[in-house]
């Protein structure tokens, strides 16, 4: 899908792009070596943790953001990679974790429709009730954090909090 929609489309050498095996058998060998990789080909920060430039990002209307879902444990795997499960009796994933996302230097949510919008208010309006959601404890931490909406996804969005958000 992210071939499809996005990287078959722009011009970049085939070793630019570095897919996580999420069909592995061994999901949790598969995150570590997934967080080598990250490791390898990224500068760290003053934490020793690496800073991906940019994180798309989407949102599930239980409120999930990669494939951390409510509730969930945390996983196996490494720090910066994780094999998860998914929604009860989804399958088994590999998601990046919170700490790699918060890491890096532009996080952006890209959210499109009406069924988002009442995930997408309970978590961006003050006292929305959102706040222990994943997509919520997005919060780069030396970088910076983007909502790109739809008028629809935007809907229940209260005015104040529209003024803060990028157009």
């Amino acid at each position: 899908m992210a071939w499809e929609a996005l990287l078959g489309r722009v011009p970049l050498p085939a070793e630019s792009i570095h897919r996580m095996m999420g069909e592995s058998p061994d999901l949790a060998g598969a995150a570590r070596a997934y967080a080598d990789a990250i490791r390898s080909r990224l500068a760290a920060d003053g934490d020793g943790r690496p800073r991906l430039d940019l994180v798309l990002l989407g949102i599930g209307e239980d409120g999930h953001t990669a494939s951390l879902f409510p509730g969930a444990p945390e996983g196996e795997g490494d720090p910066l990679v994780r094999a998860v499960g998914g929604p009860p009796g989804g399958v088994r994933r590999l998601t990046l974790t919170l700490s790699a996302i918060n890491a890096a230097r532009v996080a952006v949510f890209l959210i499109l429709g009406a069924s988002k919008a009442h995930r997408v208010a309970s978590i961006l309006n003050r006292g929305g009730g959102g706040e222990s959601l994943p997509a919520a404890q997005v919060r780069p931490t030396e970088g910076r954090l983007l909502w790109i909406l739809d008028a629809p996804a935007a809907r229940g969005v209260n005015a104040a909090e529209k003024g803060n958000l990028d157009n």
